[in-house]
Order: structure tokens, then C-alpha cells, then sequence
């Protein structure tokens, strides 16, 4: 009865008709990701940095 094991090929489907749904939202979450990782990658450069004391 079964052709394919459930695992991936469906899952990848279903993940690939929901990029195409929500092909705007995906857009502002990789956004927010890449704001997330360039605003802590900008804290460690600071921390650091000679300049700052704040941190051990």
C-alpha cells in the first residue's frame, strides 16, 4: 500500500509549499535572523575590542 516512506518526501513538499505561501514571512524572518546574528556578532567584536572595559 505504501510507495514512499512518510519521512522526508513529504515533509520537503509541505515545507516547500509553505516557502510558497509564505514567501513574505519567510522573507521578514530571515530578516530578523540576520539582525539577530549581526547585532550579537557586533557585541562580541565590542566585548572584544581593547576599548571596552565593561566586560571581564
Amino acid at each position: 500500500m505504501q510507495k514512499n516512506p512518510p519521512g522526508r518526501e513529504g515533509f520537503n513538499l509541505e515545507a516547500f509549499r509553505n516557502v510558497g505561501l509564505n514567501s513574505s514571512l519567510n522573507v521578514h524572518l530571515k530578516f530578523l535572523v540576520m539582525l539577530s546574528l549581526t547585532s550579537s556578532l557586533n557585541r562580541l567584536e565590542l566585548a572584544r575590542s581593547p576599548s571596552s572595559r565593561h566586560g571581564k
